[in-house]
């Protein structure tokens, strides 16, 4: 009874020793995960400030916005030639359409 036993320890011992070599092999680590990044940033540039996008307006008054005669460019990071709009209430903001519905854009001290 003692040979099994030994030999049942012996052969527990060689798979142990098989399985720990073979997830070596397997080398995970911490270097080929992607760093954590920001969220992408929009903004629009008008007039020398630089308006961040802030939230996606669901229930602005449409009535309170006016038309800058601006549009987006090549300096502002969202899509080219979108209507820059204002609103009659809040100066400090900024607002885009996108298909239907409005974006806010504030400078970072209006925040």
């Amino acid at each position: 009874m003692r040979k099994n036993f030994k030999q049942l320890i012996a052969t527990i011992g060689l798979f142990s020793l098989l399985l720990t070599g073979c997830s070596s092999n397997n080398n995970f680590s911490n270097n080929n995960l992607l760093p954590n990044e920001p969220d992408p940033v929009a903004w629009i540039n008008k007039d020398g400030i630089k308006y961040y996008y802030f939230i996606s307006e669901l229930d602005i008054d449409e009535n309170s916005l006016y038309y800058t005669g601006e549009k987006t460019d090549s300096d502002d990071a969202i899509e080219v030639g979108k209507k820059i709009y204002k609103n009659e209430i809040d100066d400090d903001s900024l607002y885009i359409e996108f298909d239907g519905q409005w974006a806010q854009y504030k400078t970072r001290e209006s925040e």
